[in-house]
């Protein structure tokens, strides 16, 4: 009786330093999100608008696993490690890209880019499931969500950023293509996207970041990706030099 009482204030005292260690936690990657804010705001307010787009890139991808930290505060986002997708990256990129076309009045620099990338994610996201009749089921459980929760996740992270941001760019929006135009490669998207995997996981097999799925699925995901980035930014900057003349 006596070692079960030891092992029960042993456990306590776990959960009481693990309980402290949480709070520091969120305290830092609350502090730490707030300094990326500031620092956007502040880039984007006094530099150039070029430099402010690479700062916004900058500090997503300094800053974007932090999130994870805080995630557990909101029931709604599931059991995602929301702040470590690729998708989460490139939503933030379209969110603030709309925010400097439509509030700011300034070109969507990151435009071409973001369609790129969000047709990357789209197509190597789906392309698992025609191979996989699990996989959906599979990301459900690792998001936390019901299966059809997740079919509407999937619509509104994966579907609708690559549908929306490729009719955006259809509509041929003033200074759409100033910085390919300026000489930002669109295959910058794919040093993008590695840069991504070498921030969050350094592997190609994503099940730490995601969930455990067999290897040819992740060569796959990867090889759709890869040549997503490569024959649609070859189509994007075909575009781009088409507006040049």
């Amino acid at each position: 009786q006596q070692q079960q009482q030891q092992q029960q204030q042993q456990q306590q005292q776990k959960q009481h330093q693990d309980g402290k260690e949480q709070v520091v936690r969120v305290v830092l990657a609350t502090i730490t999100v707030m300094l990326g804010i500031l620092a956007g705001v502040f880039s984007v307010s006094t530099q150039t608008h070029e430099v402010s787009v690479l700062s916004v890139v900058a500090i997503v991808a300094a800053v974007g696993p932090t999130i994870d930290e805080l995630t557990p505060l909101c029931p709604l986002i599931g059991t995602m490690p929301v702040g470590s997708t690729y998708t989460c990256w490139n939503c933030l990129l379209l969110t603030y890209t709309i925010f400097d076309h439509f509030v700011l009045a300034r070109p969507p620099l990151l435009l071409p880019f973001v369609v790129v990338n969000s047709w990357a994610i789209f197509l190597s996201f789906n392309a698992v499931r025609l191979f996989d009749d699990t996989f959906y089921q599979r990301a459900a459980r690792w998001t936390g969500y019901s299966l059809p929760a997740f079919h509407g996740f999937n619509t509104a992270f994966h579907t609708m950023p690559a549908l929306g941001s490729a009719l955006w760019f259809a509509a041929r929006p003033v200074g759409r293509c100033l910085a390919t135009s300026a000489g930002m490669p669109l295959l910058s998207t794919v040093f993008f996207h590695l840069l991504w995997n070498l921030r969050v996981e350094r592997s190609i097999f994503l099940d730490k970041t995601y969930f455990q799925c067999p290897k040819w699925q992740w060569i796959l995901a990867w090889s759709m990706a890869v040549a997503t980035h490569f024959l649609m930014g070859r189509e994007i900057s075909q575009q781009c030099l088409e507006d040049a003349f």
